[in-house]
């Protein structure tokens, strides 16, 4: 089922949208009228949804998200550095790129789970590569304008994404919401068919080579040390709760400054993202790459 982001708008009006085609890759961008006009430089958010969603769920969010920003940027006493636009995609197989009905059918076959799961996030690595490289030149043919940063938010699946894009020199700043690690990805997916399975290793040790490396894999010590990561989890989330991440976490948080990885979790809050989060989210943005610290005289 998917999630319902209705109320993550914060009450706010509909940010303005426009679709960008990328030869066929279709995004909304959400904000560009808000900033017309200015000359500070852009940071593009790229939010990734969740499974069994598309990109038009989360129109809601990207609005509230730019409000809570425009919110923070007139009473906070930092000082406004960059403007922010937000981008939404369908992922693969998603909303209007859906075209295989019998993928992602999870829960029947744990081997093609594993194995559509890594594609699946694959994938949405290759989209983002995809937009940071190019939907620049789209929107601003004549380079009226620059894309100077690229920050990433993960919803649910999204968050599958969005925490191995971090494991990259191309993206430091992320906000993961109600989403496991990816060290815990390939357990996770396991819990799914049921006690009665074989262990997780024996499964992802069958595995073809390609997938088998994508679940083993995990990232060199020190990957996190410069990131700003903000973990938002529910408490009553039976879908993919904060303990799904638990034995890896803390590993993360200890590479970096204090205060640089964070998780909240809401009390009571089952699997979905709520305007609390949504709150956060832009709090996170807003401090760590759309602002600075005004210098006191």
């Amino acid at each position: 089922m998917a999630l319902n982001f209705s109320a993550c708008d914060l009450g706010a009006p509909h940010a303005s949208r426009q679709v960008v085609k990328l030869v066929d890759l279709e995004v909304n961008v959400f904000g560009l009228d808000e900033i017309k006009g200015s000359k500070l430089p852009i940071v593009a958010i790229v939010v990734h949804h969740p499974f069994a969603g598309k990109a038009r769920d989360v129109a809601p969010f990207a609005s509230g998200l730019l409000a809570g920003i425009s919110s923070l940027a007139a009473t906070s006493r930092r000082q406004r550095t960059h403007d922010a636009i937000i981008v939404t995609l369908d992922a693969r197989n998603h909303g209007d790129r859906r075209t295989n009905k019998e993928a992602l059918r999870f829960g029947i076959d744990r081997k093609r789970d594993l194995t559509e799961m890594a594609t699946l996030v694959s994938g949405g690595m290759h989209d983002f590569d995809l937009i940071r490289s190019f939907l620049p030149a789209f929107l601003f043919p004549g380079s009226e304008r620059d894309v100077t940063d690229w920050a990433v938010c993960g919803i649910s699946m999204g968050g599958h994404v969005t925490w191995r894009l971090l494991r990259h020199d191309k993206v430091q700043i992320a906000v993961n919401i109600v989403t496991v690690p990816s060290e815990g990805l390939g357990g996770w997916l396991m819990s799914r068919h049921g006690k009665k399975d074989a262990p997780e290793g024996d499964v992802i040790a069958t595995l073809p080579a390609p997938v088998c490396e994508f679940y083993k894999s995990t990232a060199p010590v020190g990957t996190y040390s410069d990131k700003k990561i903000l973990s938002l989890h529910a408490e009553k989330d039976a879908m993919l709760p904060a303990s799904a991440g638990a034995a890896y976490f803390p590993g993360i948080q200890a590479q970096a400054a204090r205060g640089d990885i964070e998780q909240w979790i809401q009390p009571r809050a089952k699997h979905k993202c709520t305007p609390q989060m949504t709150r956060r989210a832009a709090e996170w943005y807003w401090r760590w790459c759309l602002s600075s610290d005004v210098a006191k005289l």
